[in-house]
């Protein structure tokens, strides 16, 4: 992508954000909020990522116990 189109779909982005959004009332609150979001996506994450190991565990067993049936 060029810079010239990344820099208007940055725009856009800004654009819609602003209508929807209300302002920061200061760079701590935008940075809080932020930080909310990322924390809230990391554990997100975490959950997808646990639940992953857990059903490759079960097909492992199970896999497992078809091999011993033969």
């Amino acid at each position: 992508m060029a810079a010239v189109e990344l820099d208007r779909v940055i725009e856009k982005e800004y654009e819609a954000a602003t209508q929807k959004f209300t302002p920061f009332a200061s760079a701590h609150e935008g940075y809080a909020v932020i930080k909310e979001q990322l924390e809230d996506a990391t554990d997100k994450i975490e959950f997808l990522t646990n639940q992953l190991d857990v059903l490759m565990h079960i097909k492992e067993d199970r896999k497992a116990q078809q091999q011993d049936v033969y």
